[in-house]
């Protein structure tokens, strides 16, 4: 099996492999084919992320599966760029399989919840009269950061994830942005109520988890609030704002705060997952 650069001299081969036909090679800052048999069997994509990178594309002839050939399109990129300052590789791939899921575990990815992926410019989030209405509730409960929770509080936020099928792991991993990563706890309940777990990147927040452990959407109002006066507070408005929505719910309520919905970029669905270089 061997890799080459992907560009206009040897496109044409690689074209059945594509998202699409009409694909530029020159919309993604490394393009990386696989040969085999001399024949064209497999495609990754990649792009910039701010200081991290995006594997837009992944595929392999079906008929050239499980002889490693996705694992190299992988790897070597990553050999290739050792060095260069990039702190995690994200994937938000439009195509839902098993056997997709077994391969990005197996290459070291953390994976998301499927749903619908979504680009917000957070200077248009900040804008809105929808969510400025929104803010005026009073609050509710206390709201921490990730990494402000004591062991009790990190336990009961572990055992909320757990109730949700979600992975409680992630309340302890390092990669988390821990100003944008918070929590809002009711204290009379001694429970969490909602959370939002985010990675940031030069140009881009990217949201892994927003959660409502209720059915009130109210309560995310001091979770917004809070996200709200960091990303002012450390002047992120020029960022992007990635997030997967899980379910209807979820999706009406971020096109509610929104408002004007030509703002909020469908990206279509995805499996998302990272995987972190440092």
């Amino acid at each position: 099996m061997e890799l080459t650069g992907i560009g206009f001299e040897n496109v044409e081969a690689f074209l059945p492999l594509m998202p699409s036909a009409t694909v530029n090679v020159t919309d993604y800052r490394v393009a990386i084919g696989a040969i085999e048999d001399d024949k064209a069997v497999g495609v990754a994509l990649y792009n910039d992320l701010g200081d991290a990178l995006m594997l837009d594309y992944i595929y392999v002839d079906p008929e050239y599966r499980r002889r490693g050939i996705g694992t190299a399109l992988i790897e070597d990129f990553l050999k290739e760029i050792q060095g260069t300052g990039a702190v995690a590789l994200h994937t938000n791939y439009p195509e839902k399989s098993a056997e997709l899921h077994q391969f990005f575990e197996a290459k070291k990815f953390r994976l998301f919840r499927d749903g619908i992926s979504w680009r917000i410019p957070v200077e248009a989030l900040l804008n809105s009269k929808s969510l400025e209405k929104l803010l005026k509730t009073p609050s509710k409960n206390k709201v921490l950061t990730l990494g402000s929770l004591n062991r009790h509080e990190q336990q009961i936020l572990r055992k909320a994830m757990a109730k949700e099928k979600l992975d409680p792991s992630i309340v302890g991993d390092s990669s988390l942005f821990d100003p944008l990563s918070l929590v809002t706890i009711n204290l009379e309940k001694d429970a969490p109520m909602a959370c939002i777990f985010s990675q940031k990147s030069r140009s881009e927040i990217s949201v892994l988890y927003l959660v409502n452990f209720t059915k009130d959407p109210m309560q995310l109002v001091d979770l917004f609030r809070a996200f709200k006066d960091v990303v002012e507070k450390e002047s992120y408005e020029d960022n992007d704002l990635l997030l997967v929505t899980m379910d209807a719910g979820m999706e009406k309520f971020v096109k509610s705060i929104v408002g004007s919905e030509d703002k909020l970029i469908n990206e279509g669905n995805v499996v998302s997952g990272i995987r972190m270089l440092v």
